[in-house]
């Protein structure tokens, strides 16, 4: 099986849990819970309901650091802010190695409008 298919999935909301085994497993330092914060809230909803960290940090390279809220926040996803900030009460307002918060990526150029 494809490392990245559980990823993959989670971005393009064609997520299907029965047969995974660790939600948190990093590939190439990501996990499915960043592709679904940056892609897919209704994803990202249902690797929270199954137990994904919302905190999960990814390990290495030019997003050490990051957490779902930032992949959220810099593509937009107010869906998945909100699920991430309201429901399960992760801060936003948190910055990562280099000082910037969620809120700091939510307001730059390449954010969109997407709900």
């Amino acid at each position: 099986m494809d490392p990245f298919a559980l990823h993959i999935a989670a971005a393009e909301d064609r997520l299907d849990l029965s047969g995974s085994s660790d939600l948190n497993a990093l590939v190439e330092g990501f996990a499915p819970i960043h592709y679904a914060a940056a892609y897919c809230p209704n994803s990202l909803k249902i690797l929270l309901d199954a137990g994904a960290d919302p905190k999960l940090q990814v390990q290495g390279g030019v997003y050490d650091s990051w957490e779902p809220v930032h992949f959220a926040a810099i593509h937009g996803q107010k869906r998945a802010l909100e699920l991430l900030k309201d429901r399960l009460n992760v801060p936003i307002e948190r910055g990562y190695r280099l000082g910037l918060t969620a809120l700091d990526l939510s307001q730059t150029p390449l954010s969109s409008d997407k709900t």
